[in-house]
């Protein structure tokens, strides 16, 4: 439950403000909240700051201080120094999973699509047991490329409840002219999601701007409403 992992984080973080682990945990909560927007982090870009700064003063070493730190520069919009430090992270450590889908999805979000999907592939080649959620960036990778029936393969495998795996099945499904199958997902999305339109605005709000020029390319081939 990701209200009660924020909630335990927090309240560590309040007795004990230098714990790594919880420090880190924390940053993942922020990634999270980035990404999904369940709303129980306000002030991410600045709360995100702070733990980053005390990573580094507590865990200078650490791939996560780095990788985190790298999120923390492309919401600054310092992209350079973004690249730089997942560089850092990987020269730490290149066989930690967890990291290299993350390393994989800032790549990809920092307009190294390429390398980023290499990343994330690898990640689902290497494990036969592995989040589902791993697919999203792989799905909007294939269709930046062009590739929409490898698009909506990936859309097919996302199976974790939340409006990414449906408007990436509904907006496919379309471009792929498969377009009763789109309507049924969007009609199904409109029954769990009645702010569907107000939810889809703010699902990519603070996205890099390349990233959401793609992502509003897909939504474009979701059904219109009546």
């Amino acid at each position: 439950n990701f209200k009660a992992c924020v909630a335990i984080c927090e309240e560590r973080l309040r007795n004990f403000p230098n714990d790594v682990n919880a420090l880190i945990a924390y940053a993942d909560c922020c990634r999270t909240e980035y990404l999904l927007k369940y709303g129980l982090i306000p002030q991410l870009k600045d709360k995100l700051q702070t733990v980053v700064s005390c990573l580094q003063q507590q865990a200078p070493h650490n791939a996560y201080t780095h990788l985190y730190a790298a999120f923390s520069y492309m919401l600054d919009e310092d992209y350079p120094a973004a690249i730089q430090a997942l560089e850092k992270s990987q020269e730490l450590n290149a066989l930690d999973t967890h990291l290299n889908i993350l390393v994989g999805m800032m790549y990809m979000a920092l307009d190294q699509w390429e390398l980023g999907s290499q990343y994330v592939q690898d990640c689902i080649n290497t494990s036969p047991i592995y989040p589902d959620w791993y697919h999203v960036p792989l799905c909007i990778y294939y269709y930046r490329a062009g590739k929409y029936l490898d698009a909506i393969q990936a859309a097919k495998n996302i199976k974790f409840k939340h409006l990414w795996g449906p408007m990436l099945r509904s907006a496919l499904y379309s471009c792929n002219d498969a377009h009763e199958r789109s309507s049924l997902e969007y009609q199904n999305l409109l029954l769990d999601y009645p702010d569907l339109e107000k939810k889809q605005q703010s699902l990519t709000a603070g996205f890099t701007y390349k990233s959401q020029a793609v992502i509003s390319k897909i939504w474009e081939h979701l059904p219109k409403p009546r």
